[in-house]
């Protein structure tokens, strides 16, 4: 079919096919297909079968340079095209990264739409360009802000680096009175600007990166951007006199991850949350239903970078008994659910949020051999995003020695005949069922050296960890991995 709207002319949108980016904010599945230069207009052009990009998001990106009524037209003329991504993201999240005015939204909410999370835990808000929103900005997030329940709740989430829509928004430049107005819509202000994300750096010095790449490209919007730090700064310091908190981070879901009990005076044992002595007991799985009852946030990355989940998984903690018993598998996983509920959906991102190094939840758990909590954490998410989940990648490092013949003459020339060896390390990516392939294999060979030697305790402990690998092995197969996962695969939403 010839469409009428040929020879119109668009904007060039910046598309990064290797990362996955849009506009340099957005994911997307990484196809090595550059689709900066698709027309929404161009009926030859299919969505691509590796990150599924359609014209309903050549539209979106383009719309800036459109009027509304031939955006609503084109929209009408792209009805019978595919209007969500492999990634999970609607038109909206496209919009959201051109810097259209408000009157764009209103056409494109004729039209279903979602503000639900992609793959890489991005709501619209987290990409929000708020380029010609101007005073606008304040309405838009206040519709926002009632449209999921809890109420807030689009304003509050995590992207999987921790980051949420407040992080990014202030990345961009704003008008300086506009500043303390955004803070007095998003919840908990104070709370999100002084929360770092898994780099672990707070809203501050991400806003101060921001700036200084604007520096040379916009001496106008670095002023900006230097002003609303100073706004920030100001809101930031009249919230901590007013505070009646004391300074610093609160006791909380990290320290009991690590193992902290709380304090003990000759037996009596006071909780740092309630700080009551007789309401429950030092027991992890109490101290951890006592941080949830006192509203200590559940996905906050710390200085580290690592969130409470992820804390759960990879530090040790031993019972309270007088041995001194490590948990089971069965009892992190019993942590993880009241750190994480089933039956609470605004919980979810939190089985998504990145470690410091890059590695998910079911990474750690499997990794591990945590078959009953890697059981738990695929079966907290809804069934379509449980094949991404397992075939996400990690960073596997080895080190390789390197001989070298000659080695540095502090004349500085060289001295011959004196070789020398050091290791290098090395980086990979592998996906989490080779992972798991691999530490079963290593595990095998460790347990016929422990036979070998007649160590009885260390073949009971490689018999047993040899046994969840296993059960992580099923678990995953059953959940659609595979040892070599494409990038559809790897992060495709179903």
């Amino acid at each position: 079919m010839q469409s009428q709207f040929q020879g119109v002319p668009t904007q060039i949108a910046k598309h990064d096919p290797f990362t996955g980016l849009w506009n340099d904010s957005l994911r997307v599945i990484p196809c090595r297909r550059d689709h900066s230069y698709v027309m929404w207009h161009d009926d030859s052009f299919t969505s691509c079968l590796i990150c599924g990009f359609s014209r309903w998001h050549a539209l979106m990106l383009s719309a800036r340079e459109m009027s509304l009524d031939m955006f609503s037209n084109a929209m009408q003329h792209l009805r019978d095209v595919n209007r969500v991504d492999f990634a999970g993201n609607y038109p909206i999240h496209f919009l959201m990264t051109a810097g259209v005015a408000m009157d764009y939204f209103f056409q494109l909410y004729k039209w279903p739409n979602s503000s639900a999370q992609n793959v890489f835990g991005q709501n619209p808000l987290h990409v929000l360009n708020p380029r010609d929103l101007g005073e606008s900005l304040i309405h838009f997030l206040d519709w926002f802000k009632t449209r999921e329940q809890p109420p807030g709740l689009l304003l509050t989430q995590r992207d999987i680096y921790g980051k949420t829509p407040l992080h990014t928004l202030f990345q961009h430049p704003l008008e300086r009175h506009l500043y303390v107005k955004v803070l007095k819509v998003f919840p908990y202000a104070e709370h999100q600007l002084r929360s770092l994300d898994t780099s672990g750096r707070p809203c501050m010095q991400m806003m101060y990166d921001a700036s200084l790449r604007l520096k040379d490209q916009n001496p106008q919007d670095f002023e900006r951007m230097q002003a609303g730090i100073a706004e920030v700064n100001g809101f930031l310091s009249q919230a901590a006199i007013t505070s009646t908190e004391p300074p610093g981070p609160k006791y909380g879901f990290h320290d009991i991850a690590r193992g902290a009990r709380g304090t003990s005076y000759f037996g009596f044992f006071q909780c740092k949350i309630c700080y009551s002595g007789d309401l429950h007991s030092n027991s992890y799985i109490d101290q951890m239903k006592c941080a949830c009852a006192n509203g200590r946030d559940r996905n906050a990355p710390d200085e580290s970078g690592m969130t409470p989940a992820h804390a759960l998984l990879t530090h040790s903690r031993a019972n309270n008994n007088p041995e001194l018993t490590p948990e089971s598998p069965a009892q992190i996983a019993e942590l993880l659910e009241v750190l994480i509920p089933r039956d609470d959906p605004t919980m979810r991102e939190a089985l998504h949020v990145l470690d410091p190094e890059g590695h998910t939840l079911v990474w750690n758990a499997a990794i591990r051999g945590l078959d009953t909590a890697l059981a738990y954490i695929l079966s907290a998410e809804e069934a379509g995003r449980r094949r991404a989940m397992v075939n996400a990648v990690g960073i596997s490092t080895t080190y390789v020695d390197v001989s070298h013949s000659n080695t540095p003459d502090p004349a500085g020339g060289m001295s011959s005949h004196v070789p020398y060896t050091h290791s290098v390390p090395q980086t990979t990516e592998v996906s989490i069922l080779e992972a798991v392939v691999i530490k079963l294999r290593k595990v095998r060979e460790d347990l016929k050296t422990a036979e070998m030697v007649g160590d009885r305790r260390v073949r009971r402990s490689l018999a047993t960890l040899g046994n969840s690998l296993l059960n992580v092995r099923k678990i995953l197969i059953a959940n659609g991995a595979v040892v070599a996962p494409g990038p559809t695969m790897k992060w495709k939403i179903n």
